[in-house]
C-alpha cells in the first residue's frame, strides 16, 4: 500500500510541476535572470525581459510592502543603475516618475529592463547578498510591469556562477536553475535562498491518504547531526499540529518549505508564505536549538491562520 501511495504522490508532483512548465515557452512570460558575478559587494545584477508590452509609456515600479509585513517600506532605494533597451538592443527613454516609479517609452512592444540591487542584511523583509549567499524576499529585490499582475514569471539564475550553490524556494523547479511562478503575486510570495544549503523532507499522510512532501532547507554553520536531530522535531511539530486540525493543508504544489537561516550574516526573523516560511536568526543550532524551534511551530501555524 505505501508503495501505491508513494507511486500516485510521484504521479500528483509530475502533474502539477507540468503545469508549470508551459512557464518557458509562454509568449508573455516575464523572465528574471540573475548575474551573480559581484556578490561580494552585495550588488545583484538584474535583467528582467517583458514581452508583449502594450503601445505607449511602459511603467515599472518597485513594490512597498511585503507578504506578511505590510508597513511601507522604502525597497527603491537599494536600486540603481537602471537602463532599458528595445528587442533590438537599442536604448530606450528611462525617466524616474517618483520614488518608486519609472516611465519608459520608444519601446516596439518588448522591454529589456537591467538594474542593480544592493542588499547588505537579509530576514522576513529585506534582503541580503553577500559572497556566502543570496537570502531574497522578492518584494524587496524585483521591480515589476504595471498591469501584468496575471503573467506567468520565471526566474533563472546563470549558468557558470557559483554552481556550487543550491537554491531552496517555494517557486516550482524548471529545471536548468530556472525556477517558475503562474503570477506576480505568487512570485512575490516565494522567499527564496541560493548558497550552501543542507537539506531534507519527510512525507505526511493526510485521513483521506494525500501524502504531501515538507521540507526543510538550511543555511547554517553546525553539524549534519544538529541539522538531523533539527529536522526530527520539525517533524514532531508538522504532526502535532496535523492533530490539531485534523489534517494539513493542501499546498498548491504537493510541498511546504521550511527556509531556515541560522548563522552570523543574518537578520532574526520569521515570516509565513503561502507553501513556505523564512526562519532566520544570527543564532546557531548548538546552543539555542530549543529558542529557535518555537519560530517553526509559530510560522506553520500559519498554513491555516492568515494564509489560508
Amino acid at each position: 500500500m505505501r508503495l501505491v501511495l508513494a507511486f500516485l504522490l510521484t504521479l500528483s508532483f509530475a502533474f502539477l510541476h507540468a503545469q508549470l512548465e508551459w512557464v518557458a515557452n509562454h509568449p508573455g512570460t516575464i523572465t528574471y535572470t540573475l548575474d551573480l558575478s559581484n556578490v561580494q559587494q552585495h550588488e545583484l545584477r538584474i535583467t528582467v525581459e517583458f514581452p508583449a508590452v502594450k503601445p505607449g509609456v511602459f511603467t515599472v515600479k518597485m513594490p512597498q510592502s511585503s507578504p506578511g509585513r505590510y508597513a511601507v517600506h522604502n525597497f527603491a532605494k537599494n536600486v540603481y543603475n537602471l537602463a532599458a533597451f528595445d528587442s533590438e538592443g537599442s536604448v530606450l527613454d528611462l525617466s524616474q516618475e517618483d520614488l518608486t516609479e519609472w516611465a519608459i517609452t520608444g519601446h516596439n512592444g518588448f522591454v529589456r529592463l537591467e538594474y542593480t540591487l544592493f542588499a547588505n542584511g537579509g530576514d522576513g523583509t529585506y534582503s541580503g547578498i553577500d559572497d556566502r549567499k543570496l537570502h531574497l524576499n522578492m518584494p524587496a529585490s524585483f521591480l515589476y510591469g504595471e498591469q501584468l499582475n496575471d503573467r506567468p514569471v520565471m526566474l533563472e539564475i546563470e549558468a557558470g556562477q557559483r554552481t556550487e550553490w543550491t537554491v531552496a524556494t517555494q517557486l516550482v523547479d524548471l529545471g536548468q536553475r530556472r525556477f517558475a511562478a503562474p503570477n506576480y503575486y505568487y512570485f512575490f510570495d516565494s522567499p527564496t535562498i541560493v548558497g550552501d544549503i543542507m537539506r531534507d523532507n519527510f512525507r505526511v499522510e493526510n485521513p483521506d491518504g494525500k501524502q504531501q512532501i515538507i521540507e526543510v532547507a538550511m543555511m547554517h554553520e553546525g553539524t549534519q547531526q544538529e541539522f538531523d536531530d533539527y529536522l526530527a522535531w520539525t517533524e514532531d511539530i508538522v504532526l502535532a499540529q496535523q492533530k490539531v486540525y485534523g489534517e494539513l493543508p493542501t499546498f498548491d504544489y504537493g510541498k511546504y518549505t521550511f527556509l531556515c537561516s541560522y548563522n552570523p550574516w543574518i537578520g532574526g526573523d520569521g515570516m509565513e508564505h503561502r507553501n513556505s516560511t523564512i526562519c532566520s536568526a544570527p543564532a546557531g543550532l548548538e546552543k539555542f536549538a530549543d529558542r529557535l524551534i518555537g519560530t517553526v511551530s509559530h510560522e506553520f501555524f500559519h498554513c491555516w491562520n492568515v494564509e489560508r
